[in-house]
């Protein structure tokens, strides 16, 4: 089985639980049935890691948006790193 977590936090990017829960959910989903399973992490970052069956891939992505209110640019930042991951 193929299976792709999306997530704003991996490490060494934690800075919170999320992270912290994806580290060990990828980390137990790649033992499963002896390693069989394909475990590929896409998140926020410049992280590039292969560890057997568990790849781990960042985006890190940066554009100079132009937003009337400051607080957009965050949220412009994170759909374009969404889109990116998706595609």
């Amino acid at each position: 089985m193929k299976i792709a977590i999306l997530t704003n936090e991996y490490p060494p990017n934690v800075y919170g639980g999320a992270g912290v829960h994806v580290e060990y959910l990828t980390r137990e989903l790649s033992k499963l049935d002896n390693g069989k399973h394909s475990i590929k992490v896409f998140c926020f970052g410049s992280q590039k890691v292969a560890e057997g069956n568990l790849s781990v891939e960042g985006v890190n992505a940066q554009y100079d948006f132009l937003a009337k209110d400051e607080r957009h640019k965050k949220f412009l930042d994170t759909m374009l790193k969404d889109i990116i991951i998706a595609g």
